[in-house]
């Protein structure tokens, strides 16, 4: 069984490229430290990682996306906008997705 991150993977990338990018187009794998914030003000801390536990720096779109590279992903997608991400699961059908990231909020 994936998980929800894994299985969205291709659909950051598309949403990416009906944007103008291209699978040339350059990010960062490279890692971040977000905050989380939670309703008891108790803030927690995601450090998310590549499966590999390493980084390589600026990499391409293909590359990030042939070798399922999480960190690469994230930073796309934190690129994009999470508003361009919904925006751009509704125009592809993707409402379990959706559903997904509304319940994080």
């Amino acid at each position: 069984k994936r998980s929800m991150g894994s299985a969205m993977k291709p659909f950051i990338y598309q949403i990416a490229f009906n944007m103008g990018y291209n699978p040339q187009s350059k990010v960062p794998d490279v890692s971040r430290t977000y905050r989380m914030s939670s309703k008891d003000d108790n803030d927690t801390y995601w450090h998310p990682h590549n499966y590999e536990k390493n980084t390589l720096g600026y990499i391409t779109l293909r590359t990030a996306l042939v070798h399922s590279r999480n960190l690469a992903t994230i930073n796309l997608a934190s690129m994009i906008g999470l508003d361009r991400i919904i925006k751009g699961l509704y125009f592809l059908d993707l409402m379990i997705f959706l559903r997904k990231i509304c319940q994080l909020y």
